[in-house]
């Protein structure tokens, strides 16, 4: 059966792929028309339409909202093409980025007059090469408003920790040092005679630390 699922990428970006070929005749000169089974998963497949259709309706409404929020009126009078270029204008004059609301809505706009454009010519390749811009750009715009905020936030607790860390225990390069040292203090005491665990703990009380990081300092910096 001329019908193949497999998987794309691995983790969370892994995603299922479907390809549905015709049946080759029994004659092998042709392909044959589709089964039962291949007409099921063509039906599948482009359910998937259906779902560009209902992201292209959900930002089409969003972005007329992002216009008339803007104060950006479009001019019924002349085509909606050029009132976006109009509205691009305005958006660069006012320094808008173009990865602000309303950037992302007139790329949605404009995006939506290419897809129906080349749907009207008939051009299925072009529609769907459109189709897949938007699907990236809609997934763009919703991870930039939906973590954006969050994930600028947590980039500043984190260098937040880094900053309180280094004023607790110096830079990256001085713990190193430091560490280095407590390991060169372990191996003086085992080449005593000493058993590991009673050399830990003597270069951890000596360098004020526990006798598990002395381990993990010899276990990283030691002379094996």
């Amino acid at each position: 059966m001329p019908i193949e699922h497999f998987i794309v990428g691995t983790g969370i970006t892994a995603k299922h792929r479907t390809s549905v070929a015709a049946p080759d005749r029994p004659d092998g000169d042709s392909p044959g028309p589709f089964g039962a089974d291949e007409r099921a998963a063509l039906r599948s497949m482009f359910q998937h339409v259906n779902e560009l259709n209902r992201r292209i309706n959900a930002a089409h409404n969003w972005s007329l909202r992002v216009l008339a929020e803007a104060g950006i009126v479009l001019d019924s009078k002349i085509s909606l093409s050029d009132s976006l270029s109009i509205a691009e204008r305005e958006r660069k004059a006012r320094g808008e980025p173009i990865d602000s609301a309303l950037g992302y809505a007139i790329r949605f706009l404009n995006l939506e007059l290419l897809i129906e454009a080349q749907i009207e010519r008939g051009e299925a390749s072009a529609a769907a090469q459109f189709g897949i811009e938007f699907g990236f750009l809609f997934c763009e715009a919703g991870m930039k408003f939906q973590w954006e905020d969050h994930t600028l936030r947590g980039k500043r607790v984190k260098e937040g920790g880094q900053k309180g860390s280094e004023v607790a225990h110096g830079s990256p390069n001085d713990v190193s040092k430091r560490r280095a040292k407590i390991a060169a203090r372990v191996q003086e005491e085992m080449g005593r005679g000493k058993p590991k665990m009673q050399a830990y703990e003597v270069a951890g009380r000596e360098f004020g630390c526990g006798a598990r990081t002395a381990m993990r300092a010899y276990r990283k910096f030691g002379k094996k």
